[in-house]
């Protein structure tokens, strides 16, 4: 597919911010190719949501802790797109367990997630762009809690805290061919009714007053995407929440 517009990737499309930031892309001149693992309907939805801004976008399976399969879904997009500018990586494995409840097959399950998989993930998009001589962006979404962790959730907070150094030290080995850079979003989007009414006492408590919205965060993404001289960064998106 030849067009004027731009290619971008979105790792975990399906739902929540993958979704939003997938929309975002497509509303600014990107054709979107849209990742997902088990949500197959939640990836149709967002492809439909994405055909009023782009008919050029288009969806892919794949599961990025299978580090033999993460060539492979690469293979796929590019047997649709001429090429590949921006890829962002949305997936992620929100689990509440004390440490006491983490046993060795969770905190694997989290490090391949968020470590492990973004890892390979980067060395895979390093080849291709220098194969290329082409430049690839690529954007994790990573927490913006690692600053303040929570007691019940430290194997994902130890692998979030994990990519974020891990995007600061690959910056400097897949330069130039790959720019990578982080968004750390705060509060956005609850998962229930208590804790959307916990999100509404956290509002008035943060120093701006108001949580970030997807759109927002989706943004962020798009300026780390496009601005060339940033790499081996995280912009915290939160409404100032990490300040306290």
């Amino acid at each position: 597919m030849k067009s004027d517009r731009k290619y971008a990737v979105v790792f975990g499309a399906s739902q929540r911010l993958g979704r939003a930031i997938a929309l975002y892309l497509a509303q600014n001149s990107y054709h979107v190719a849209i990742h997902y693992k088990d949500d197959a309907a939640g990836a149709h939805k967002t492809l439909r949501m994405l055909q009023e801004y782009d008919d050029g976008s288009f969806i892919f399976h794949g599961d990025i802790t299978r580090v033999d399969r993460i060539d492979e879904m690469l293979e796929k997009v590019l047997s649709v797109f001429d090429r590949i500018d921006v890829v962002v990586n949305c997936i992620s494995v929100f689990n509440t367990a004390m440490i006491d409840e983490v046993d060795e097959m969770r905190f694997d399950a989290d490090q391949a997630v968020h470590q492990r998989g973004p890892f390979f993930l980067t060395r895979a998009l390093f080849s291709l762009a220098k194969q290329n001589n082409s430049q690839v962006a690529l954007v994790h979404l990573t927490d913006a809690h690692t600053i303040h962790p929570k007691a019940s959730r430290p194997s994902y907070y130890t692998a979030k805290s994990a990519l974020e150094a891990q995007i600061r030290t690959l910056a400097v080995s897949v330069a130039p061919f790959v720019r990578i850079n982080g968004v750390a979003p705060g509060l956005v989007i609850p998962n229930s009714e208590q804790e959307a009414l916990y999100f509404s006492k956290r509002e008035q408590q943060i120093p701006l007053y108001s949580l970030p919205s997807p759109s927002d965060v989706a943004h962020a993404v798009l300026f780390l995407a496009e601005n060339k001289s940033i790499t081996g960064q995280t912009i915290i998106v939160d409404g100032g929440e990490w300040l306290l």
